[in-house]
């Protein structure tokens, strides 16, 4: 990868889906678990397994293909991870790869693929995305402890109730930009905000009541 452009963050659809992960030791363990969580179908080609990858081929949750790489694994998958720890191996995994033009993600040298992790903290839905570009992955894990830190445990809670909340205001208000301004209105208000962080019945109510336009008169400012 070129160093001089900037990673595109995307979120991947992986549902069904068939990847391949070269490598079975715990750069893989930690990856594999992450594209099974996504739904992707996985293969895991390698001599041997961490633990954790034997055990979830031994509940069918992915397929292990016991021996080194072998030109051709990589037909027919959609994403690619070279994760051996043999850099001549990853060379030469990354090279298949790319003549099929698949997203490539390799461990021992990112810049010969065309992908990366990135490290995460998760609730719930909410998925944050931190990556440094290489320049500093210590910084990155320290800043993901920080932002686990600041994240409310019950935020993935939250933002189911504020789905429900959002489905009923698409049922209730056929026009988007008037959805818009009053998700604006909720925001601007802070009762998103302390929805957001304290998750009470308060909350949700105040922010119920902005997106059925009880609280909506005098906002005219906020409109498109």
């Amino acid at each position: 990868m070129n160093d001089n452009l900037a990673l595109v963050p995307l979120g991947v659809r992986l549902a069904g889906v068939r990847c391949v992960c070269v490598g079975g030791g715990s750069v893989a363990a930690r990856r594999v678990p992450v594209l099974l969580a996504g739904g992707a179908r996985v293969t895991v080609v390698a001599p041997s397994l961490d633990p954790s990858l034997r055990d979830l081929v031994t509940l069918g949750r992915c397929e292990h293909v016991g021996r080194p790489f072998e030109p051709g694994d990589c037909i027919g998958a959609f994403l690619v991870m070279a994760a051996t720890g043999n850099p001549i191996v990853d060379t030469e995994v990354a090279r298949e790869a790319a003549g099929g033009s698949v997203l490539t993600c390799v461990a021992s040298d990112p810049d010969l693929g065309n992908c990366v992790f990135m490290a995460t903290a998760r609730r719930g839905r909410l998925v944050v995305a931190l990556h440094s570009g290489g320049a500093a992955p210590a910084v990155t894990a320290a800043l993901r402890r920080r932002i686990e830190t600041a994240l409310p445990e019950r935020l993935g809670e939250i933002l189911d109730r504020l789905a429900t909340l959002r489905a009923e205001l698409r049922l209730a208000e056929p026009d988007p930009l008037e959805r818009a301004r009053r998700w604006r209105e909720a925001v601007d208000s802070g009762v998103l905000d302390t929805a957001l962080g304290e998750g009470t019945e308060a909350a949700y109510d105040a922010v119920a009541r902005i997106l059925t336009g009880d609280e909506l008169a005098g906002s005219d400012s906020h409109a498109e």
